[in-house]
């Protein structure tokens, strides 16, 4: 506002005034309109209104999804109608803006065509942040994981303290000592947190990105809608095997502990390679679906206990690791499509996902390989 009051001044205009206070001057403001415009001829004593919003700043971060084989085309963003850039497949697009405070409009839409697109609405009251990730589709474009802070809000956001009667140990405060200001203080807030998922966050690398596999088939979808996900948790095991009798002069066997006893070799450190040996996995609802990959004999296995079917498809592996992905390919006829599987988090084969051939993804828990061989072995194996 500053420099639109100083060029008018330049201009030899003389009475100049605007909506804001004295007061707020301090912050910085946006001159929106000008009343007479600037077309418009007035003598240098006139009234020359101007009408200012507040200057914030809006933080964007927008990561692309990546896919391999279909719907990889980039995309432009643009901010209030103008175009900020251009994001590759699998690519992140950050920039830091200076807006006014209000409703602001942000659009993603593929760049060599007029659609997909997709608009978000945006309000900022104080300095924002932004943050989402772009799914592609063929013809429709989603931000998913939208998140949208306010770093004033926070900053005042007021804390209940319970009375001592309510105080459990899901909460603790820690107040400033002498001499420590309020900011340097914290809140440690466990409510109700599991504390494995905890572990998870600490311990496990970022999600693996998986591409979309050729898709032509419709394959039917197996749903356990109404049951909700059921988790099998899977115990370390502990096999202690004994040493010979006393008089025999063989040295004694040492024991093994199991540490992993959805894979083959038992360790969990030899399962983290994600390309070696045999893994199981399982998802459990009205009837359970599992999934051996055997990378020993080169084959996928999947098979559905508790809904009476009989077969189970053994698909060759194409190629790749679980740390990355692994493709299949089914060929069923004229119908050729391909699928992935992977660990969930790098290095972590505690969990497993699969991608189907349209890009969809279900997650699978780690179940006990002797289990699932016994289930297998009671089907007829299919080859695809």
């Amino acid at each position: 506002m500053d420099d639109a009051v100083s060029a008018l001044k330049v201009r030899g205009f003389t009475n100049i005034k605007s909506n804001v206070d004295d007061s707020e001057k301090d912050y910085v403001w946006i001159v929106t309109s000008q009343s007479p415009s600037q077309w418009d001829r007035i003598l240098p004593d006139e009234l020359v209104y101007l009408t200012c919003n507040r200057q914030r700043n809006i933080s964007l971060s927008l990561k692309s999804d990546f896919y391999l084989l279909f719907n990889t085309y980039d995309v432009d963003v643009y901010f209030d109608g103008s175009k900020l850039g251009t994001i590759s497949n699998g690519d992140t697009f950050s920039i830091d803006l200076k807006v006014t405070e209000g409703d602001h409009t942000l659009k993603v839409k593929r760049s060599d065509a007029t659609d997909p697109s997709t608009i978000q609405s945006i309000t900022v009251s104080y300095d924002t942040e932004f943050n989402c990730t772009i799914a592609h589709g063929i013809d429709t474009i989603t931000l998913n994981n939208v998140n949208i802070k306010s770093k004033e809000e926070q900053i005042g956001t007021q804390l209940a303290i319970p009375d001592e009667s309510a105080q459990s140990d899901t909460t603790t405060m820690t107040l400033p000592e002498d001499g420590q200001s309020h900011e340097d203080s914290y809140i440690s807030s466990t409510n109700s947190l599991d504390t494995t998922e905890m572990n998870d966050q600490i311990t496990e690398e970022q999600p693996i990105e998986y591409p979309v596999p050729p898709s032509v088939p419709e394959r039917p979808i197996e749903t356990d809608e109404g049951s909700g996900p059921v988790h099998e948790e899977v115990p370390p095991q502990e096999t202690i095997v004994t040493g010979p009798p006393m008089e025999s002069t063989d040295p004694p066997v040492v024991s093994k502990k199991i540490t992993a006893p959805y894979h083959s070799s038992g360790d969990k450190d030899t399962a983290r390679e994600g390309n070696t040996g045999v893994y199981s996995y399982v998802k459990s609802g009205n009837y359970s679906i599992y999934y051996i990959i055997d990378f020993d004999e080169g084959y996928v296995y999947r098979f559905i206990d508790g809904n009476g079917d009989e077969s189970c498809d053994r698909v060759k592996i194409d190629f790749g690791s679980m740390n990355e992905y692994v493709q299949i390919t089914y060929h069923d006829g004229d119908y050729v499509w391909s699928e992935a599987v992977s660990f969930k988090f790098r290095n972590n084969p505690d969990k497993m996902v699969h991608q189907d051939s349209y890009g969809d993804t279900t997650d699978f828990k780690s179940t006990d390989l002797s289990k699932a061989l016994q289930i297998r072995d009671t089907k007829k194996i299919i080859d695809y």
